[in-house]
């Protein structure tokens, strides 16, 4: 009996440790770390060179890497580290090297960001029931503090951002005025320009009015937002160099969103597909319960405060409610 225990036992500690390594992600097992190459590298508050100075490394010294990193406007890389005990910071791609991590492997894999928040930034910011500033307040971000940010952004007719997130159980929008992103979707994002140079258009379609190239090779932020013309082309939202506007898929290519993977399913019923985010919608078809569509990363909040989804589902494209949907 003694011995059958101890087996016993020693089986739920193999068990145990088996579960353990299954859900740690692999870059906390290997040892990664960053070294500068440059003659003297600064750390950052944040991804991009607008950020203050934190610190300073001389050439060849080595900072722990958390395993995030970022894009900036300009679609350089930024990695995140832990300078000693003194905090975090950001460090340019183009000074430095990572090492151990098993995403910055020369395949081009894209290593899984740990975290995504919303930061209020620059004051206090209103979180409010609908993207707009004519949303209901529903409360209060405080300068500096986060939120857990949703996976889905929104812009105004304003051109302005806002951002979805759940900050202490309030769920709600918040103005990239005063808040900032930090790592973005589960991947990191962008936006490169193949097949040739894309214009920047005012609109997602060739009607819109042309704010700026992207030469053939050069990559832009991508936004989170994409639409589809009435040919069926996709286009992507993006910040190219400060330039906001819509890039066609036929010249670009967007690499690491999370839109390429993400779908909706019908649960809790059959789901209507409508022309329009709301009730009044023309109903286009249905998707019967247990059934998935491509979700196209698009997003509306109808004034009851439900959420539709933009999917396309077997070619009909429109919206489903969330009511009878889940975004996966």
């Amino acid at each position: 009996m003694k011995r059958s225990r101890t087996m016993r036992r020693i089986g739920i500690l193999a068990l145990t440790v088996a579960l353990l390594l299954a859900i740690i992600p692999a870059s906390a097992l290997a040892e990664a770390y960053l070294e500068a190459t440059g003659a003297r590298v600064n750390v950052r508050s944040g991804p991009g060179n607008s950020y203050s100075d934190l610190y300073t490394l001389v050439r060849g010294e080595t900072v722990t890497y958390t395993g995030e990193y970022a894009y900036d406007s300009s679609g350089v890389k930024w990695y995140k580290v832990q300078y000693y005990s003194y905090g975090t910071g950001w460090v340019s791609s183009a000074y430095s090297t990572v090492y151990g991590d098993p995403g910055s492997a020369s395949s081009g894999s894209l290593p899984i960001l740990s975290l995504s928040y919303v930061q209020a930034e620059g004051g206090d910011v209103n979180i409010r029931s609908t993207p707009s500033l004519t949303g209901r307040d529903l409360g209060t971000m405080f300068e500096g503090e986060t939120a857990t940010y949703l996976g889905q952004s929104s812009t105004d007719d304003r051109g302005v951002v806002w951002y979805y997130v759940n900050h202490d159980g309030i769920v709600g929008w918040v103005s990239s005025r005063y808040s900032k992103l930090y790592g973005g979707s589960s991947f990191a994002s962008y936006v490169q320009a193949e097949g040739g140079d894309v214009n920047i258009r005012s609109t997602p379609s060739l009607t819109g009015r042309d704010l700026g190239t992207m030469f053939e090779g050069e990559i832009a932020t991508y936004l989170n937002q994409s639409s589809t013309d009435d040919r069926g082309v996709v286009w992507y939202y993006v910040n190219h160099d400060g330039t906001v506007g819509w890039v066609s898929s036929r010249y670009s290519k967007l690499y690491g969103g999370a839109s390429s993977s993400r779908y909706v399913q019908a649960e809790g019923g059959d789901v209507n597909i409508r022309s329009t985010p709301s009730l009044t919608g023309r109903d286009l078809g249905t998707m019967f319960e247990g059934e998935v569509a491509t979700y196209l990363n698009q997003s509306s909040t109808d004034d009851r405060g439900v959420v539709w989804y933009y999917v396309n589902y077997d070619g009909a494209i429109g919206w489903v409610s969330s009511r009878y949907s889940s975004l996966y």
